[in-house]
């Protein structure tokens, strides 16, 4: 018989469930993202008002920043806003942690300016996918 693994959450979980259930509690806890089991352990205003401001905080750094990396890697600042609130978006969406960070970073700029050179804008919309 397969036994799955003995982590701290396996262990506690209650006696009487069936392995039905187990299996399907060991799935959300280890693969369901991270933002849904926040919702499913009492995810109140208060932390709501904590987490709009943290947004509006990050938000004001990373949309210049953003256009500046765009502008900095040949394309149009637009482009880099589109692609900060997507990746933004699907970043708090479906991210691994409640701590994680996501945003742009300036390392990438000598890349995709090089891409962009060679291959254009769509060559690096290939490059992504």
């Amino acid at each position: 018989m397969y036994a799955l693994p003995l982590d701290p959450f396996w262990r506690g979980l209650q006696p009487g469930l069936s392995m039905a259930e187990r299996v399907q509690d060991w799935f959300w806890h280890n693969y369901a993202p991270k933002s849904l089991l926040c919702l499913r352990e009492r995810y109140g205003g208060k932390y709501f008002r904590q987490d709009v401001l943290a947004g509006i905080t990050v938000g004001a750094v990373a949309l210049p920043l953003a256009m500046a990396f765009a502008i900095a890697s040949g394309v149009a600042p637009e482009r880099g806003l589109f692609t900060a609130i997507v990746a933004g978006f699907l970043i708090s969406a479906l991210s691994g942690s409640r701590y994680q960070i996501g945003g742009p970073t300036g390392a990438f700029v000598v890349m995709i300016y090089d891409v962009v050179a060679r291959h254009g804008y769509d060559g690096l919309v290939v490059t992504t996918l």
